[in-house]
C-alpha cells in the first residue's frame, strides 16, 4: 500500500492511498474522526476478494484496539514525552 495524501482538520484525519495490483491500481480512503471521546474509523476501498480482506482488516482493527494503550505508551517512551 502506498500512502499518497494525508488531510488533517480539527477532528478528522484522512489517509488517501493506492494499492498496486496487476490488473489496475486500486485506491481507498481511511478516515479517523474524533467524536465525543471516541475515535470512529471509516474504511472505503474496493479489493478483489472483499470478504477475505474484510475479515483480515477486522482482525487487525480488533488487535489495534486491544493494544492501543500499550502502543501509545511505547510511542511516548520513544519520543520521551
Amino acid at each position: 500500500m502506498y500512502l499518497r495524501y494525508i488531510y488533517v482538520s480539527g477532528n478528522k484525519i484522512n489517509y488517501v492511498f493506492i494499492i498496486p495490483d496487476f490488473a489496475k491500481h486500486r485506491d481507498g480512503i481511511i478516515r479517523f474522526i474524533n467524536e465525543n471521546k471516541s475515535i470512529r474509523i471509516y474504511l472505503n476501498l474496493t479489493l478483489p476478494l472483499d470478504i477475505l480482506y474484510s475479515i483480515s482488516i477486522k482482525r487487525r482493527v480488533r488487535d489495534f484496539i486491544a493494544n492501543f494503550d500499550e502502543i501509545i505508551r511505547l510511542e511516548r517512551i520513544k519520543k520521551k514525552v
